[in-house]
Order: structure tokens, then C-alpha cells, then sequence
């Protein structure tokens, strides 16, 4: 480990984790907008182009059982496959390894057989910044307005 180096290797740790941030917020908003279902999309066709609506993310089917409207799949579980799906979306960090500090090798933990391997991805860096926070907060009316 070259002492020389530490802050280069410090400053693209920073750019590679801004990056990473970058990434998953875009990813959450651009989720956020296919959950848009009012938002009228441009649709080219023959005659030039045409607003038309974009084809919903989740097919819903409801019947009419008297006195009852059965709705499959029920709203609960779609819920918790979108809120699953933003999560994953955080969880993608996790594929990013962590280098030790003051190098670019990445950072391996030295584990005994009863042990966990601890996480040394940028996972607890992303849920724990405001930007990301913050978009997935804003997520939470999208899902609920959609169901």
C-alpha cells in the first residue's frame, strides 16, 4: 500500500460512490415514472404523432361474485412487489465491493466457519443517504396510487 496514493485511491472511492448514488436514484425515478400511468405518452404512427397512453405495468383482473368484486392478484401483494422492487433497486449497491482503505484491493474480511461474512459492498452507504432516502420516501405515493 503506497502512502503516495492513499488519496488518489480516497477520490475515486468518492467518485465510484457518488456514481452509485447517481445510479440508484435515477433507477427509483425512472421506476417512479413507469408507475405513471396518467402521464400520456408520444406515440408515432402513420399520421405523424399521437398522445396515446402508456400499456399498464400490472394487469389486474376484477369479477363480480354478488355482493362482492374479486380483485387477483389483491392490491396487498402488489404493493409488496413494487416495494420489493424499489428495494432490489437498492440493493444493487451491494454488487459494488468496498476497497481497503488507502488501496484499490478490495476488502476481504478473514472469517472463522461460525462467522457471517460482513458486508463490504456500498449497501449501507445507500440506504442511509438522504438523496436515496428521499426518492424512495416519494416512492411510497406512486405505489399507493397505483394500487
Amino acid at each position: 500500500m503506497a502512502p503516495l496514493l492513499k488519496q488518489y485511491y480516497r477520490y475515486w472511492e468518492r467518485r465510484i460512490y457518488n456514481a452509485i448514488v447517481r445510479m440508484t436514484v435515477a433507477s427509483i425515478v425512472t421506476f417512479q415514472g413507469l408507475l405513471n400511468i396518467d402521464v400520456l405518452a408520444k406515440v408515432a404512427g402513420a399520421d405523424g404523432e399521437k398522445l396515446g397512453r402508456r400499456r399498464p405495468l400490472v394487469l389486474v383482473n376484477v369479477t363480480h361474485n354478488l355482493p362482492h368484486l374479486v380483485v387477483s392478484p389483491e392490491p396487498g401483494y402488489i404493493a409488496r412487489y413494487l416495494s420489493r422492487t424499489v428495494e432490489f433497486l437498492c440493493r444493487s449497491a451491494s454488487h459494488f465491493m468496498r476497497w481497503m482503505d488507502g488501496s484499490c484491493v478490495p476488502a476481504m474480511a478473514d472469517l472463522r466457519e461460525d462467522e457471517d461474512a460482513p458486508d463490504f459492498s456500498y449497501y449501507q452507504d445507500m440506504v442511509s443517504n438522504q438523496e436515496v432516502v428521499g426518492a424512495m420516501v416519494a416512492m411510497d405515493p406512486a405505489v399507493v396510487g397505483m394500487i
